[in-house]
């Protein structure tokens, strides 16, 4: 079925200048259904680090698989040889980007046309140095859990939605990458959980920079819809 995103502009994500004004997600139904325009947008995670072991949430390890690597956790699994895990910059949904609709073409906005609806939730990291003798260089990974709804137009089937995630020094962007996460929702279904781990972010932190001073931001970010192809011009013939 042919869709397009709701989202314009060079990126929905905007990277280097001031945040997309906020959608307003629609309230999630229990049925699978959407309805309503009020649903709270997603909360932030805290860090890791604050969490002790028996309060972690299970959906930490759902994302990545196996136990996280939490600093002073003696319950954490044992770390490559060189490897220490650290404190991670704070990780949040960017404003505007938590939610993503896609509607039927030429059909406008209408609520009767929506095709699906995703959701982005919640968020995990965790970060390492890349030497016992470095604190400055880290790798980090990423993940975050969604959920996509149909809408009155949408049906089963497999469906793309992009994600970015990225880790920024206010304007400067370090490093940023875009994933289209394949979502399946089975016949006679209406919705389905996705998930997205991105490994290996490598970033060199100044020593006189601050934790506080680097953000991870997690977000939708749709390709902007093409533009409509220029007529030229006839020119008219002078008598």
């Amino acid at each position: 079925m042919t869709a397009f995103l709701t989202l314009a502009g060079c990126s929905a994500f905007g990277i280097g200048a001031s945040p997309p004004a906020a959608q307003t997600p629609a309230t999630i139904e229990g049925s699978g259904t959407v309805a309503g325009q009020t649903a709270a947008p997603a909360a932030s995670q805290p860090s890791l680090a604050d969490l002790p072991t028996n309060a972690r949430p299970g959906w930490l390890q759902g994302i990545f698989g196996a136990p996280l690597a939490v600093p002073g956790d003696p319950s954490a699994p044992k770390l490559a040889p060189g490897i220490v895990a650290v404190s991670c910059p704070n990780v949040e949904i960017r404003e505007g980007t938590e939610t993503l609709r896609t509607f039927r073409a030429g059909a406008g906005e209408a609520a009767e046309a929506l095709v699906w609806q995703a959701t982005l939730g919640k968020l995990a990291r965790e970060c390492h140095t890349l030497g016992a003798d470095n604190n400055y260089a880290g790798s980090y990974r990423v993940g975050a859990v969604g959920r996509l709804l149909l809408g009155p137009s949408g049906s089963p089937g497999n469906y793309q939605v992009p994600v970015r995630i990225a880790v920024v020094r206010g304007d400067d962007v370090l490093d940023s990458r875009l994933t289209q996460v394949s979502v399946s929702i089975p016949p006679n279904e209406a919705q389905a959980n996705f998930s997205i781990v991105i490994d290996n972010f490598k970033i060199t932190r100044d020593p006189s920079d601050k934790l506080s001073d680097l953000q991870i931001f997690v977000g939708f970010d749709p390709a902007p819809p093409p533009a409509a192809p220029k007529t030229a011009r006839k020119s008219r013939a002078r008598s």
